[in-house]
């Protein structure tokens, strides 16, 4: 979303704030109304792969390797194609190619389909064709 500077700076003058602050807070909003949204659609994968483990007498929980994964692609704004997809993975976030190779492709695969997200669906995809060969 676009945010003039003329409400920018109306915003700023009325609340007391910096201008390029309200500009921040605003679009980190856009995202997290963004998420919340794509959450309501991903619930069915949130209890599965899940641990929980104590560090310093406090228990908390921590999704598997794959499924973090798959978790942080259901959000971020989809993927078109196979190329878009390892551009997104190895690119833009810079994940390894050999702790990729590393990871459960049967997990994810599974995985995949408790999201309803058109990037895990082309995940899903490259998987079976490049991983599952027999």
């Amino acid at each position: 979303m676009k945010f003039s500077k003329q409400y920018l700076n109306e915003l700023s003058l009325k609340t007391n704030f910096i201008k390029d602050n309200i500009e921040k807070v605003l679009r980190l909003t856009e995202i997290l109304k963004y998420i919340n949204y794509e959450s309501k659609y991903n619930s069915n994968a949130y209890p599965y792969d899940i641990n929980e483990i104590e560090i310093d007498g406090t228990k908390v929980m921590i999704a598997s390797r794959e499924k973090a994964l798959l978790d942080m692609l259901s959000v971020i704004s989809p993927r078109n194609n196979k190329k878009e997809l390892l551009d997104l993975l190895f690119e833009d976030l810079r994940i390894d190619e050999v702790i990729f190779d590393e990871l459960d492709k049967c997990k994810l695969i599974k995985l995949c389909d408790l999201y309803s997200s058109k990037t895990l669906h082309i995940l899903k995809k490259y998987l079976d064709n490049n991983y599952l060969k027999i």
